[in-house]
């Protein structure tokens, strides 16, 4: 079995990398939205939206891994 050295891949498609910024996109946007939705709830501006935007691009960074592992 002859293993190919790493980044000898297909480059990503375009339409790759326009999914995977609108996952991104879609990631950090809907932690802000229920962020701001909570700090309406709650009356705690802007703690939630903080805490959802932080929550949003972890998860952004983790499906950007994920997505673009098999690349390199």
């Amino acid at each position: 079995m002859v293993r190919e050295p790493k980044g000898t891949g297909p480059a990503p498609g375009f339409s790759e990398l326009i999914g995977l910024g609108a996952t991104i996109g879609v990631c950090v946007g809907v932690g802000v939205f229920l962020g701001v939705l909570a700090d309406g709830h709650w009356g705690t501006s802007p703690l939630f939206a903080i805490v959802g935007l932080v929550i949003g691009i972890l998860l952004a960074v983790g499906v950007a891994y994920v997505e673009m592992r098999r690349y390199f």
